[in-house]
């Protein structure tokens, strides 16, 4: 038998189902790890049955909605957020557990090839003294140099705040600490405040002024909606603008083509301002 390449929405509808169905009509509830284990143990056994790893993987779409549902899952599960938003959750869930495993099984492949070609090759250490022997002195000092600052300024203040994150009060457990952040309120609101609106309307003379702030729904949302939508923005402006400078040719190309290389150059200067 050969899966096709719907079977893991099928089995993503039936999980989803089979968890609102005991949310809604059972007071006992189905335990959400229960269903979490069998999502993660489909993964495998789909895969087991003849579903092809490389509709996931040489597809764009599948493989952007493998990473949303992992990030998806992650703040929906910490959160513990029932009903609709974690069946959705377990909707997706057999995709990321098939795309997952299969990205292991196809690198645990490829492991096993590279050793097997290895095994013929020239020996390491034999290539790494032919590396150094082609390293001349001011080649070391701009080696040693940026990786100077390289684990000094990047990897570890990473490692310290990773540290910290992951060190949580006495008595409690390691994910303590992303527990708290992701059910403050401060962090993470799905419900608006009282008197809430993205758009006010306030007198001013003899017409009215329009007040557009947006809707607070807390640090990390916030920043999640803001990086996606800037995403997708900046996706679709750039696609449209590489399509025109492939495809046509007008007065001005060139202009346009070195306007839309200023953002890579602009990067490291807003970096270094907000540093």
């Amino acid at each position: 038998m050969r899966l096709g390449r719907n079977s893991i929405w099928i089995v993503g509808t039936a999980l989803a189902l089979t968890y609102e169905f005991f949310y809604i009509f059972s007071r006992e509830g189905i335990p959400s790890l229960l269903l979490l284990l069998l999502s993660i143990l489909l993964g495998p056994i789909i895969l087991r049955l003849g579903y092809d790893y490389r509709w996931i993987k040489f597809s764009s779409t599948l493989s952007f909605l493998s990473i949303f549902s992992f990030i998806y899952n992650f703040f929906i599960f910490l959160i513990n957020i029932p009903s609709i938003p974690k069946a959705f959750g377990f909707f997706l869930l057999p995709l990321l557990s098939t795309s997952a495993t299969g990205y292991l099984y196809e690198k645990l492949s490829n492991l096993r090839e590279a050793r097997r070609v290895r095994a013929k090759a020239v020996p390491p250490s034999r290539r790494l003294r032919s590396v150094l022997y082609q390293l001349d002195p001011v080649m070391w000092l701009f080696i040693l140099l940026s990786a100077f600052i390289l684990v000094t300024f990047l990897v570890t203040p990473i490692l310290l705040v990773l540290i910290g994150a992951f060190q949580p009060p006495a008595g409690l457990p390691w994910y303590a600490n992303f527990q708290r952040i992701f059910s403050s309120r401060d962090y993470v609101r799905l419900e608006l405040l009282p008197g809430e609106q993205a758009i006010t309307a306030v007198p001013y003379g003899e017409g009215v002024l329009y007040i557009i702030k947006g809707v607070n729904y807390g640090i990390l949302l916030n920043s999640l909606i803001n990086s996606l939508v800037v995403t997708i923005s900046a996706t679709v402006l750039g696609i449209i603008v590489a399509f025109i400078i492939a495809r046509y040719s007008f007065p001005g190309k060139e202009l346009l083509r070195l306007l839309s290389m200023i953002p890579l150059f602009v990067t490291p200067f807003v970096n270094s301002y907000v540093v």
